[in-house]
């Protein structure tokens, strides 16, 4: 429905840089995104700010972070040469309202798979680029390239960086995906922004992360991080962030529920991003459809990153902060496992149920 909507805007040639951005922007607004262009080379803040990171070891087992660092603040390095310029766009989805009552799976995971829903719009975006800027080429990313998305987002003036290591826009808070096109066309920079807004003294983000994941502002340790745990972590985890990890099974939204920009200007979401019902319902509901129809359940959507095998893991694990009688058989069966980190994790559970 969104790529019909371009049917009506002007494909000819645009006649400068200029013009050719403002189309391009109406384009991606007409496709439900927002739009700021960045250049092709980020800022040397931005590559230092990832080194240190990678120094302090906050990656976790992310090794590939650490591969050519330098190629992820330029596109022209990472997978276009030629590249002089980054049509970044973020895209709303759903927000978690509540951090004291989360649903198992995190608000952006909930619906259809980001990176499908963004790629299609992004390619409709990349063949009106190609009508308006002649002989252009232009390439879409997605977490599809060795880039630092958030920093050509932030370069391109779509938002502050918060004390949570999020991107804020200032009206619409930090529930969004972002993406880009990247062009071998120069076209006029939008910011970062100028005068931006900030977390002032606020450190609701820092004290409310369950695992302090969150040890200074603006620095995230992934080794403590629910949403690493969860979805990236490979293996049993540390026991002792087990049960803070809550009735969590993939990802977490704490910081960003609790942050007064969301609470303020988060919008709706994208349609494309409305809740599937398989991925709603109790935890012995979910354990039940993983483990009878794994690919049936997570097709389309953003949960096989996680693997089944860490799916069960983490069911095992929120099993462990839960009472409810009823998830006792499954805890036994995931004790049972062929997979040593589902079945260590839910010994641990019922050891835990049990006061031991």
């Amino acid at each position: 429905m969104h790529t019909r909507k371009l049917a009506a805007l002007d494909r000819s040639p645009a006649l400068d840089a200029a013009s050719a951005a403002g189309r391009l922007k109406e384009a991606a607004s007409l496709l439900g995104l927002t739009a700021g262009i960045a250049r092709a080379e980020l800022p040397r803040e931005e590559l230092e700010r990832l080194r240190a990171w990678l120094a302090r070891g906050d990656q976790a087992s992310m090794s590939y972070m650490e591969k050519k660092p330098e190629q992820r603040a330029s596109v022209g390095l990472a997978f276009l040469e030629g590249a002089r310029s980054v049509l970044a766009v973020a895209l709303p989805y759903p927000p978690e309202r509540d951090p004291k009552a989360p649903a198992p799976i995190a608000a952006y995971a909930r619906g259809e798979d980001y990176h499908r829903v963004l790629a299609r719009r992004l390619d409709a975006l990349a063949s009106f680029a190609r009508d308006v800027l002649p002989g252009a080429r232009a390439r879409r990313f997605v977490d599809t390239a060795p880039v630092l998305e958030r920093a050509y987002a932030h370069a391109a003036g779509l938002g502050f960086y918060g004390k949570n290591s999020c991107l804020i826009h200032p009206r619409l808070g930090s529930y969004f995906f972002v993406g880009g096109l990247a062009l071998d066309r120069e076209l006029p920079a939008d910011g970062p922004l100028e005068d931006a807004p900030s977390c002032g003294t606020c450190t609701l983000c820092l004290e409310a992360c369950p695992t302090r994941a969150l040890p200074e502002p603006f620095r995230l340790d992934s080794r403590r991080c629910i949403s690493y745990l969860t979805i990236e972590h490979r293996g049993a985890y540390p026991e002792d962030l087990r049960p803070l990890v809550g009735e969590r099974v993939f990802g977490c939204d704490v910081c960003q529920a609790v942050c007064p920009w969301n609470e303020k200007f988060a919008p709706g979401g994208d349609d494309a991003f409305s809740p599937f019902p398989v991925l709603q319902g109790a935890l012995t509901t979910l354990f039940l459809r993983a483990k009878t129809s794994w690919k049936g359940t997570t097709r389309a959507t953003a949960l096989p990153r996680a693997l089944k095998r860490g799916f069960l893991r983490n069911l095992a694990t929120a099993m462990g902060s839960s009472s409810r009688p009823e998830e006792l058989p499954a805890l036994e069966e995931l004790s049972r496992n062929e997979e040593p980190s589902v079945r260590e994790h839910a010994l641990w559970a019922l050891a835990r149920r049990k006061g031991n």
